[in-house]
């Protein structure tokens, strides 16, 4: 005896929804299916069956030969199995959706028997195919196929095929599909005017969601909001009927214009309130101001025209750094991994630190302590209290808060020197002269000792000039 399990097909009148979708297959197309198959057997014993099952599924209920089947090893266990049929790639199962089949079973190739409620035998068990291809002259062979007149969508499908059609209209209870020839639309609103799902335009190819006016090939609820090919594998981006940022074929990306020489190009101002991170493939090059809000970047070269301030104040940081005397203030403390390195624009390239001072030292003077980190022009000659020369233009400055002026701490800068001991010549050690704020050539290591200033760099063959000098106390 065989208890078999099948599942059941949805029969007529059709739901509307499956009737709809069928509408974007193409008539005839073949689809394999996979179908579950469930069921028991036993010996007229009433001993169970283990063994292997061959399922077979006819055209008819006489027809001499299956038009597929497929053996299961080992499928029954205990009389009861559970298959499926056309999951083995070798051999798909292809069925006509909603036709009728007959299928016949074998267990160790022996035929089982079948009843029907009254007892008596059956040949082969009868099947709805509850998926598998349409098939034209079955299923589409019926009014639907012209649809509704313009202004009217379909309401009701009936057995026979034929189609309820009704009027649409403002405030109107319709909803569906309404095809005008050149418009295909669906609407699921009372309200035709302003509640259509998805309107497609074949005149002017373009595709409206929740829109019925789109604007671009594909328009998102609002007219202007929407996605457009622009030009050949560039697709722009559009919100109020303007292109806000397109992407082209490299992937590069713009925003604000519409070429991309970068990976991102941005026409305008770009406030980031977060982190940069990560490793830009070339340089950051902003031609404006680059304001990062108090946030960092890291891992990226910034080569930049104009100044940049890291500060807690950007008025702090304007009123500080004008464009003639600095290119870079920060506010806080820097960490370098690595070397500094640059071209040192003018003629000092030393260290240097503001001090206060007295009197009115000026660059390249000679100038020695006279109280509290404030130093004045030299006036004697081996002065010990010697604290320097003033930086013309020292390439790092220290203490820059202290108004002052920048005592040079190490480096070369130019310095005023005198002809006071002799004429000088590059390797001569220097000391204070008697001359105001001028170095002269020490003639004795013993006088010169906790006086001398610096090393000349330079030769002075006439009463006073000014040379190069490197910066060394002693």
């Amino acid at each position: 005896m065989n208890n078999n399990q099948e599942q059941v097909i949805m029969k007529k009148p059709f739901l509307l929804m499956i009737l709809l979708s069928v509408l974007f297959i193409s008539v005839g197309y073949s689809a394999y299916i996979q179908l579950s198959d469930q069921g028991t057997s036993a010996k007229d014993s009433g001993s169970l069956i283990n063994g292997d099952l061959t399922v077979l599924i006819y055209e008819t209920y006489t027809a001499p030969a299956p038009i597929w089947q497929e053996t299961f090893t080992d499928a029954v266990k205990n009389g009861s199995w559970n298959v499926m049929l056309g999951q083995n790639p070798a051999n798909r199962l292809e069925l006509e959706f909603g036709r009728m089949y007959y299928k016949d079973y074998q267990i160790d190739g022996t035929n089982l028997n079948f009843e029907d409620n009254s007892g008596g035998s059956l040949l082969r068990l009868a099947f709805y195919s509850p998926l598998g291809y349409f098939n034209n002259a079955s299923l589409f062979n019926f009014s639907m196929i012209d649809g509704c007149s313009a202004g009217y969508v379909i309401r009701e499908i009936d057995e026979d095929g034929s189609v309820t059609c009704e009027r649409l209209s403002s405030g109107g209870a319709a909803s569906g599909w309404n095809d005008t020839g050149t418009v295909v639309e669906l609407i699921t609103s009372t309200d035709h005017v302003n509640a259509t799902t998805l309107y497609v335009d074949n005149t002017a190819s373009r595709v409206g969601i929740g829109t019925y006016s789109p604007s671009r090939q594909l328009s998102l609820t609002d007219p202007g909001v929407g996605l457009e090919r622009v030009a050949a594998n560039i697709l722009g981006f559009f919100t109020g009927n303007s292109e806000r940022m397109r992407i082209d074929a490299s992937g590069n990306v713009a925003i604000g214009g519409s070429t991309a020489s970068q990976r991102l190009h941005v026409e305008g101002n770009l406030n980031v309130t977060g982190t940069i991170y990560g490793n830009i493939a070339g340089d950051l090059t902003p031609t404006g101001d680059l304001d990062m809000n108090n946030y960092d970047i890291f891992n990226t070269k910034v080569l930049h025209a104009k100044n940049i301030g890291v500060t807690s104040s950007l008025a702090e940081a304007e009123a500080r750094m004008p464009a003639e005397d600095y290119s870079m203030y920060v506010e806080g403390d820097i960490r370098v991994g690595g070397n500094i390195l640059g071209t040192v624009q003018g003629a000092g390239g030393d260290i240097a630190e503001n001090v206060f001072f007295s009197g009115a030292p000026k660059p390249g003077d000679v100038v020695v302590i006279s109280g509290d980190l404030t130093v004045k022009k030299s006036s004697k000659p081996y002065d010990t209290s010697a604290a320097g020369i003033i930086s013309t233009k020292p390439a790092y400055l220290l203490a820059m808060e202290r108004d002052g002026l920048p005592l040079a701490l190490s480096g070369i800068v130019p310095t005023k020197v005198v002809n006071e001991t002799g004429f000088i010549r590059p390797g001569d050690l220097l000391t204070t002269s008697s001359k105001e704020g001028h170095a002269m050539k020490c003639e004795s290591l013993s006088l010169c000792k906790g006086a001398i200033v610096g090393k000349a760099l330079g030769s002075l063959d006439k009463e006073t000039g000014v040379i190069e000098v490197l910066v060394m106390l002693g």
